[in-house]
This record gives structure tokens, C-alpha cells and sequence, in this order.
């Protein structure tokens, strides 16, 4: 089972992992939707909470129309530190995104 999917203290007692995944996966999206913004806001789920943050924030940069609300900018090299990034990785990881991905339809 992916331990950052299910919560801390979730027991697993006469449940299959498969149970426990499903019966988590709602609360985790949940709560990475609530935290998206602010992820150092979250409890559990903190690495997807920051991908997802640094996915919208990539969005809202490179492809302008899009963002339906501000995201929080602040702390970026905290927020990277969470994943284990450096700047440098992050210029390379967004530097590999195809330019299609950056385009507006139409």
C-alpha cells in the first residue's frame, strides 16, 4: 500500500489493502484540493499536496488564461525542499515539459 495515500493511524484490522486504498483515496484528494494552494498547510499527504502546488503553479505561469485563482507564490524554495528539489532540478524538470503542454487549444 502507498503509505502517503492513507493516513497515519488508519487500522487495517479484516479490511484488504485494496478496502483501506479506496476508503483513503477520497480523503487524500480531498485534502489535497483543500491544500493545494497552502501546502504546507496539509497533515498527511504532503508530497502529493506539493506536486499538485507546484503542477498549478507551473500552469498558471507558462499557460495565462488559465488560473481561475491566485496561488500562493510564497516559499518556493521551501515547497521544492519538500520534494527534495533544488532550483537547478526544478529549471530541468520544467525544461523536459513538451511545449504542446504550454499551448492553448484552438
Amino acid at each position: 500500500m502507498h503509505k502517503h495515500l492513507v493516513p497515519s493511524g488508519t487500522y487495517y484490522v479484516g479490511r484488504s489493502r485494496a478496502a483501506v486504498l479506496r476508503a483513503c483515496l477520497g480523503t487524500c484528494v480531498g485534502e489535497v484540493i483543500r491544500h493545494h494552494q497552502y501546502p504546507e498547510g496539509v497533515r498527511d499527504y504532503s508530497g502529493l499536496t506539493h506536486i499538485v502546488y507546484l503542477a498549478d503553479l507551473l500552469m498558471s505561469r507558462f499557460h495565462t488564461g488559465l488560473e481561475l485563482e491566485r496561488i500562493n507564490t510564497g516559499s518556493p524554495v521551501e515547497r521544492l525542499q519538500k520534494l527534495n528539489l533544488r532550483s537547478s532540478d526544478f529549471q530541468k524538470t520544467v525544461d523536459l515539459i513538451p511545449d504542446t503542454v504550454f499551448q492553448r487549444e484552438g
